[in-house]
């Protein structure tokens, strides 16, 4: 018998169904904020003008070829960490790799864009793995019921949401959409 974790607001959790589900929070939350928010704002700000016409058919041909290279590697990768049993700590590597080079994209030089690009691109394919592999855990805190893994996934889809839109509200992200001075000019919605 599994110890399950009760909650007036979520399905009764193991805690390693619990565990799995809490790291979305600050994995989407990080994600959705800056691969999916400020990264794509940054680079169209840095973009140099005469190039800033396409900066956001530059920046969604980055995110498509960074996923793309990682659906491509994952099958060799996932036989690699499935041989060696080292899915928790691809997960970690990948995670700081994608921090490492997020921070990179922060404090390289704007006017070497296309630098910019090759280094968020990395950035999504490290997420890209990371995300696979993570989710390859899914079913190792499940028991084999369809129903338990599709409770499990349901309560970490709402709490990664839920963590990106606490960071979004703390770094006041839907403020600055209604503040010129924040966004360049093209993307005020």
């Amino acid at each position: 018998m599994v110890n399950r974790i009760e909650s007036p607001i979520m399905p009764p959790l193991s805690r390693e169904q619990l565990a799995w589900s809490l790291f979305d929070a600050g994995c989407w939350g990080y994600a959705s904020v800056t691969i999916s928010t400020i990264v794509p704002l940054v680079f169209q700000k840095d973009t140099p003008k005469d190039e800033q016409p396409f900066s956001s058919a530059v920046w969604a041909n980055t995110v498509a070829a960074g996923t793309v290279f990682a659906g491509l590697l994952c099958p060799f990768i996932g036989a690699v960490v499935d041989a060696y049993s080292i899915r928790k700590a691809t997960v970690f590597v990948s995670a700081c790799a994608m921090v490492g080079l997020l921070t990179l994209f922060a404090s390289l030089d704007p006017s070497n864009w296309v630098l910019l690009v090759l280094v968020a691109m990395v950035a999504v394919l490290f997420y890209s793995v990371m995300q696979a592999v993570y989710n390859s855990l899914l079913m190792h805190v499940v028991d084999a019921s369809e129903d338990e893994l599709i409770t499990v996934s349901g309560v970490q889809c709402a709490i990664g949401n839920f963590g990106a839109m606490v960071l979004m509200t703390l770094l006041q992200l839907n403020d600055a959409k209604h503040n010129k001075e924040a966004l360049p000019q093209t993307m005020v919605f």
